[in-house]
């Protein structure tokens, strides 16, 4: 009966996520990740019809690929991305096939979830419960219906914890060597993954101490699979983003040295990650179920523990960066939950009830993403024989560098709005000198300089609005001569113009 429970359950759950995959606009951050996965997908494709072991020559088509589309953002660990390239293979290419990957990942995480509570109480009532907490909390409901990292990072970081209390109970080689894979799968998740080496390393050292050299082995193995990865983040100066970024937080996220950045995490799990009552009941239970010493009591205290210290003194924050903390707080709390309502049945509705609202919440709190986008997108690309350059609010363009990119193949450079921001000659000389033909224009921007190119660019007899969106504008240059003969681009990260010498990525591999 639990078993038909749970899969209607996570059916019912996944065509709710279906119609938000397939109806919410473009956001920022998950346009990001599925062009790395397009640019992945192109870079196996282009290597196994030239394959190279020259890291010359790759390093030369990803600089070519970032001259046409200027966003690879290759910091990023890349196994999110390296699913949606494999799908992408398949399918083609958008960002309905990229949330889709993730609502995969997703169900996988419920599973997991479901399979971890039941190995530890041996009750199907209980899982069900952990289950059903998860699934409906904000932050995993917002981040299932996005092509984000947070569920992939959430469901390796499970699997990893999961696989080592079976390799404990069961010390062979063949076990430890399982959770090495998934500890890389892991890393290569999200930065913050790496806080499963501190977890299982004092859960080993505390608690299995007779496993310790099966365990060290595994990470061993971890760490010489995962060598590879750093060693090319290191020969490209790309290991160093991940941990700037973090050290170069926002100005109003608040730190160790601050009460709050105690606290931040903590209002998260009850003001955020979950519905506010059932937040609180999740704090209160478990704190319960580590006082009463249940079983495996140890493990999650120092899986709660652990990141919430690292997270704590890793000053960029965000509700979704300790998603892998969840399953510890609801899977023990739904034991005592479940204990409760036992003895009270009468309580029973009133939890279901707060669950439902839970997800009600977490609906009506969803963003509703940029519109547009994909119809922009395409009517640039089709009418412009010059370049294309993106002044938007928020100054990456994501959104329209992914949309234009899978449809493009090559035939407009495309330019961010830090283009505009940085340059110091006269906006006539930058539209000349890169050559742009259009202009895809917010509508509200922030910074100065950007409202200055608006005003440029809207009351100039040299441009004309040809298309008006209710975000955007589309607008033309009419003294448009050609595109230069050298291909460069300006990156906003490093604050420098690239150049290739390659028409096509696929030239610099030959």
């Amino acid at each position: 009966m639990e078993i038909k429970a749970i899969f209607t359950l996570l059916a019912i759950w996944a065509l709710i996520i279906l119609v938000i995959i397939f109806t919410q606009g473009h956001l920022v951050d998950e346009s990001t990740h599925s062009f790395v996965g397009l640019f992945l997908r192109d870079l196996a494709k282009d290597w196994f019809s030239n394959p190279t072991f020259s890291f010359k020559k790759i390093y030369n088509y990803a600089i070519a690929y970032l001259a046409y589309y200027p966003k690879i953002s290759l910091h990023y660990p890349p196994v999110p991305q390296m699913f949606f390239a494999l799908v992408y293979s398949v399918f083609e290419p958008s960002l309905i096939v990229s949330r889709i990957v993730v609502l995969l990942f997703s169900i996988g995480l419920a599973i997991l979830v479901y399979l971890f509570a039941y190995k530890i109480f041996r009750k199907k009532e209980i899982a069900l419960l952990a289950v059903s907490t998860l699934i409906t909390s904000p932050i995993i409901v917002l981040t299932s219906t996005q092509a984000l990292q947070e569920i992939p990072f959430a469901f390796f970081f499970l699997l990893t914890i999961f696989l080592f209390l079976k390799a404990f109970e069961k010390a062979n080689l063949k076990n430890f060597v399982l959770a090495s894979v998934s500890t890389v799968f892991c890393v290569l998740s999200k930065w913050q993954a790496v806080t499963i080496f501190p977890v299982v390393l004092i859960y080993g050292f505390l608690v299995e101490k007779k496993n310790l050299k099966h365990l060290i082995f595994s990470f061993c193995l971890a760490a010489l699979i995962l060598s590879p990865y750093y060693f090319i983040l290191w020969k490209t100066n790309l290991l160093s983003v991940p941990l700037k970024a973090n050290l170069e937080a926002d100005l109003h996220d608040p730190t160790w040295l601050e009460l709050r950045g105690w606290t931040y995490y903590l209002e998260a799990l009850v003001l955020n990650q979950f519905f506010f009552p059932i937040g609180l009941i999740l704090l209160l239970s478990i704190c319960l179920y580590i006082k009463n010493k249940k079983k495996n009591w140890k493990l999650f205290l120092i899986w709660i523990a652990t990141v919430f210290v690292i997270m704590v003194f890793v000053h960029n924050k965000d509700a979704r960066y300790d998603i892998n903390i969840l399953p510890a707080f609801v899977i023990p709390s739904s034991f005592v939950i479940y204990s409760f309502l036992k003895k009270r049945k009468i309580f029973v509705w009133v939890f279901l009830a707060l669950i439902v609202s839970q997800l009600l919440f977490a609906l009506t709190s969803l963003p509703k993403g940029a519109s547009d986008i994909q119809e922009i997108s395409e009517y640039v690309v089709e009418k412009s024989k010059g370049n294309i350059l993106m002044t938007t609010e928020l100054g990456t363009g994501s959104e329209f560098i992914f949309e234009i990119a899978r449809i493009d193949r090559f035939r407009h450079q495309v330019f961010r709005s830090c283009l505009v921001e940085d340059y110091n000659n006269t906006f006539d000389d930058l539209i000349k000198e890169f050559g742009i033909e259009y202009v895809i224009a917010s509508k509200e921007l922030k910074t100065d300089k950007l409202q200055n190119f608006y005003q440029y660019i809207t009351k100039s007899r040299n441009f004309e609005v040809e298309r008006e969106f209710k975000e955007f504008l589309i607008i033309r240059n009419k003294n448009f001569v050609g595109k230069p003969e050298k291909i460069c681009n300006y990156i906003c990260a490093t604050k420098e113009k690239i150049c290739s010498e390659f028409k096509n990525p696929r030239e610099a591999l030959r």
